[in-house]
């Protein structure tokens, strides 16, 4: 993956197309998306029973493995996107899936480091002086995995959108990927590259970051002597 860090990018544009399709998102949201949440929920609380249901069947990786995304499906999909108030605009909506009456969770590294790690992401070392340019640095600071269907993203925790969590991160998982499209043209338009790459390529990345082989890349000049359209 090459950054792209393009001084052509008119940032106040950017910042008006990714607002426009957040304002689209918005008015679509209705109690679909919760029910869509509820779901996952479902599906998490499967993982959690099966798992320890088969646990003494040793040796037993798969119950290891349905015990953790149990736990992960909580984080990730029910705690994460709750403390952002991406269900408080649906009516009707209990409050333990609002963000004030929802328990906080834990994070999980191998999926969620790689997204913001590795020799082809830049680092930022001042703050944003538009909007445009925070936009800019989401899209071109973070990496997403493959995004094909309901099943894969549950698995992903849904943070394998998060570009799109990052823009938007008030919005249910479940319009991820309808802003996605959306998101690659406008990327396309101002010549932004939006990357997404095997979750497996992006954790060695990150463990070359880690053990000192590779380093993160300096801000790059481009974006330092951009000017702020």
């Amino acid at each position: 993956m090459q950054p792209c860090l393009n001084q052509s990018v008119e940032l106040d544009q950017l910042a008006k197309d990714i607002n426009n399709i957040h304002r689209e998102t918005l008015l679509r949201i209705n109690k679909n998306d919760f029910s869509h949440l509820l779901q996952l929920e479902r599906w998490g609380r499967l993982c959690t029973i099966f798992g320890y249901a088969t646990a003494w069947i040793a040796p037993n990786p798969v119950s290891a493995l349905l015990i953790s995304q149990g736990i992960f499906t909580r984080w990730s999909q029910l705690t994460h996107p709750i403390s952002h108030g991406a269900y408080d605009k649906i009516t009707n909506v209990p409050n333990r899936y609002k963000r004030k009456g929802y328990a906080k969770g834990w994070h999980s590294f191998v999926v969620i480091i790689p997204n913001h790690a590795g020799d082809d992401i830049p680092l930022f070392n001042n703050r944003p002086k538009k909007q445009g340019e925070f936009y800019l640095r989401q899209i071109i600071g973070s990496v997403n995995y493959p995004s094909n269907s309901n099943l894969n993203d549950f698995f992903y925790g849904w943070l394998n959108y998060q570009i799109e969590h990052h823009l938007w991160p008030d919005i249910p998982l479940s319009q991820y990927h309808l802003v996605q499209t959306p998101l690659q043209q406008i990327c396309k338009k101002h010549k932004i590259n939006y990357c997404q790459e095997s979750v497996f390529l992006r954790l060695k990345k990150a463990i070359n970051i880690m053990v000192g082989t590779t380093s993160m890349l300096k801000e790059a000049p481009q974006l330092k002597q951009q000017t702020l359209k």
